[in-house]
């Protein structure tokens, strides 16, 4: 069903496991989106130690004007960074199995729907009943609280202004993901219907215009007066282009992996270097142009370069401590989940005797946020065993009863996704 952009084809690098008899192009037995990249485990634990950084700097560095504040301050950025990282992954695998002509709606949302809905509102649960033990009620009996609730169990809270339960919406993202992952096959399978040897440059336009017009989106709506959060930075009518990056990184990637010369690559560096340092070092919180208009198309373009490169350069063969990042990706999910309950537990009950012990400074911080992270690692593997796995296994039962005696079932890489 789908061709090269170029007659040219497609030669596998070293470490890309490819389907016996399987031909490099034009024959779509070549997968690139069914293996395992260590350097994507390193960029998943990365996104996530990101976030824990910016949430620890609210509560322990709060108008703090050092340099450790003014990195842990962006943090933020790890949002970002998740969003080019699930499109990268997600609509590469989308774009792989359209090419073959064996994409499956009911696969896709058997495989996204186990993966996602049961640890988040596992977690969801957990929260009610913390607040409400503190609470001495149940709290849902807050009419707030429990329209907060419906909220999230609709995803619909990256519009809806949460309640303090949710920590004011930290869960803002995971809603932008999920219409995300409900649009995004239903694109990209149309698109694979056009005329054979056409369909691929449709997509390519196709991503490029859905991109630009995210991105017009923001300055059409720009309004100095509104509130930076809940006007530009969480709805997903304003950031699902930071996740369309990703998707055009994986297309270039599986198209054009083989003719990525030494200079494209340089390219690469150059482009999520200079991107990066700007939404780096001036984005913000402040609903000014810059962070409004360009900040995240900004950083989706950065990051999206960044993962192409590192993936295009098989990166992760020289990757050290390998096991450690592979650990923390796997459980990257559910610190997302938990990471601000353990944040507020932590700091209750020893984390804040812990920064005075230490006398403060900035190593007395890094040692307390160490720990904390740590202690997230450690709650997050338990939440996994207790709760993903389970579910991920009845997924891989699922599939592989669906698939009968073809094979095993198309799983995708990154386990953890």
């Amino acid at each position: 069903m789908w061709r090269s952009v170029h007659a040219g084809g497609i030669t596998a690098s070293s470490g890309v496991h490819v389907a016996h008899g399987s031909r490099y192009f034009g024959g779509e037995g070549l997968i690139f989106f069914r293996r395992h990249y260590p350097e994507l485990d390193l960029v998943r634990a990365v996104a996530i130690a990101l976030v824990l950084m910016r949430h620890f700097s609210d509560l322990f560095m709060k108008g703090g004007d050092g340099a450790l504040a003014s990195v842990f301050s962006r943090g933020w950025h790890g949002v970002d960074l998740f969003f080019a990282l699930s499109g990268f992954l997600i609509g590469g695998q989308i774009i792989e199995e359209c090419r073959r002509g064996d994409f499956s709606f009911r696969r896709f949302f058997i495989k996204r729907s186990l993966r996602i809905l049961p640890p988040y509102f596992f977690a969801i649960a957990v929260f009610v009943a913390y607040f409400s033990y503190r609470s001495g009620f149940l709290i849902i009996e807050d009419g707030r609280v429990l329209s907060d609730l419906l909220a999230h169990a609709f995803y619909l809270q990256d519009y809806v202004t949460s309640s303090r339960m949710m920590y004011n919406g930290i869960y803002w993202s995971l809603a932008v993901e999920e219409k995300f992952y409900i649009i995004l096959p239903a694109v990209i399978f149309l698109v694979s219907l056009v005329k054979k040897g056409e369909s691929s440059c449709c997509l390519l336009y196709a991503l490029g215009a859905l991109i630009l017009l995210g991105a017009a989106m923001r300055f059409i709506s720009f309004d100095p007066t509104r509130e930076f959060w809940s006007a530009y930075m969480a709805p997903f009518h304003l950031r699902f282009d930071s996740l369309l990056v990703g998707v055009l990184a994986a297309f270039v990637f599986i198209y054009f992996r083989g003719r990525l010369s030494a200079s494209w690559k340089a390219g690469l560096a150059a482009a999520a270097f200079a991107c990066l340092s700007l939404g780096f070092f001036y984005g913000g919180f402040s609903t000014d142009y810059f962070n409004v208009c360009w900040q995240f198309t900004l950083t989706g373009v950065g990051f999206s370069s960044l993962i192409l490169l590192l993936v295009s350069m098989d990166a992760g063969k020289y990757l050290p401590f390998k096991k450690a990042f592979s650990a923390v990706s796997r459980v990257s999910y559910a610190m997302y989940l938990y990471h601000m309950l353990l944040l507020g537990v932590m700091h209750r009950y020893f984390l804040r005797e812990l920064l005075s012990w230490t006398g403060g400074g900035a190593a007395g911080l890094l040692l307390v946020f160490i720990v904390y992270f740590g202690g997230v690692t450690v709650f997050s593997m338990g939440a996994y065993t207790v709760v993903d796995r389970p579910f991920m296994n009845w997924r891989r039962r699922i599939l592989k009863r669906e698939a009968g005696a073809a094979g095993p079932s198309k799983e995708g890489i990154q386990e953890s996704l």
